[in-house]
């Protein structure tokens, strides 16, 4: 057998060393076969579209310590995380959250306290949202200056200040549909992102990958073809602006 360096056993090396007819006696044609695809990148299973998931979550966990000033500033890192997270979900999936779960945990290890909340209303997560698609991230962030304050305001009642802290979660759920500008799932229709994920991923025809009884050293592994994933920049977003 071909020696192969440690440093350079990779798939596509160990393949490039290997003959077609060995590979073929060793694993049968269609083994062979399939080798050969996987070590061109090809694959011939359906993309599965990503699963809308139930929850969006943050979590942090830190020194203990107590009072409001500390606490409230982990609370606000908490929901500027999640105004980001809603966002990315609110495209995909065409929805806005309703409800948050924060999660307490203080003094001894085991000490949990656990609170439904509502979100503000007029939700500022679809405010968010809407902005970041319609004027722009610069506009969107500019907003967030007053929106996690609410989403911190409405927390705060719940949690007991004067305990020691070490651990904080807030948790988005029970989501309502929603139209986006620019959603994947807006209006039932395939968007521009789609189309162009769609295009990228599509099967291509696959090529020979040997001859059989070829003689030399050839495996068949293609040449590579470096292909661009297409730029989701601006895809299916109405062009930033500013509203005097």
């Amino acid at each position: 057998a071909p020696h192969i360096a440690t440093d350079t056993a990779t798939l596509e090396n160990v393949i490039r060393s290997v003959p077609f007819d060995r590979l073929t006696e060793r694993f049968g044609a269609e083994g062979a076969q399939s080798i050969l695809r996987r070590a061109n990148g090809e694959c011939d299973k359906p993309v599965v579209p990503k699963m809308a998931p139930k929850s969006l979550l943050s979590a942090k966990t830190f020194q203990a310590t107590r009072g409001e000033k500390p606490v409230l500033g982990w609370l606000k890192l908490l929901a500027t995380e999640l105004f980001g997270r809603a966002h990315t979900d609110a495209v995909m999936f065409g929805r806005i959250p309703t409800k948050m779960t924060l999660r307490w945990s203080g003094r001894e290890k085991g000490h949990h306290i656990t609170k439904r909340i509502s979100v503000p209303n007029p939700n500022p997560f679809l405010a968010y949202a809407t902005l970041r698609q319609d004027a722009g991230a610069q506009v969107a962030l500019e907003y967030l200056d007053a929106a996690v304050p609410r989403v911190v305001d409405a927390c705060a009642g719940e949690v007991p200040f004067n305990e020691l802290t070490w651990g904080l979660s807030l948790q988005l759920d029970s989501f309502e549909s929603s139209s986006i500008p620019g959603s994947w799932g807006d209006n039932d229709t395939m968007t521009t992102q789609q189309s162009q994920f769609k295009r990228f991923f599509a099967k291509r025809p696959s090529k020979p990958a040997s001859v059989p009884g070829a003689s030399g050293n050839q495996s068949g592994l293609a040449q590579s073809d470096p292909t661009s994933p297409p730029s989701a920049d601006g895809a299916g977003r109405v062009a930033p602006k500013r509203v005097a």
